[in-house]
């Protein structure tokens, strides 16, 4: 996995959060977006996105199982070196019914199909 800092980073007209992740053969990207890259992103608040370059496919992550957006900013997506889980962290209280924090947590996320 490659993961930079620092650096700005675009898909088309939207600018991505300055953390992201790039696994190594460059077929998945993860970062956090204000911009709604999806129709179920119906909040404003930053989201977890995994992109896939070679299908321009975007998927939420930041979601909860039912697919409601969160209700609170997350950041800092990270992919393992085998490109199978992204985790990320977020402040946001409904993406899992047993998230009882009072700050950040930190999420993990199974890809599926990787």
């Amino acid at each position: 996995m490659l993961a930079c800092y620092g650096e700005e980073y675009s898909i088309g007209s939207t600018s991505l959060d300055r953390f992201y992740s790039l696994f190594d053969d460059g077929a998945l990207f993860a970062f956090a977006s204000l911009s709604a890259m999806v129709p179920a992103d119906s909040n404003t608040f930053n989201d977890i996105y995994l992109f896939e370059p070679d299908s321009g496919r975007f998927e939420l992550v930041s979601a909860s199982a039912n697919g409601e957006a969160s209700d609170s900013d997350s950041f800092q997506a990270r992919l393992s070196a085998d490109g199978r889980v992204l985790a990320f962290v977020s402040k946001a209280k409904n993406l899992v019914s047993t998230d009882s924090s009072d700050g950040p947590a930190l999420f993990v996320a199974q890809l599926a199909g990787q």
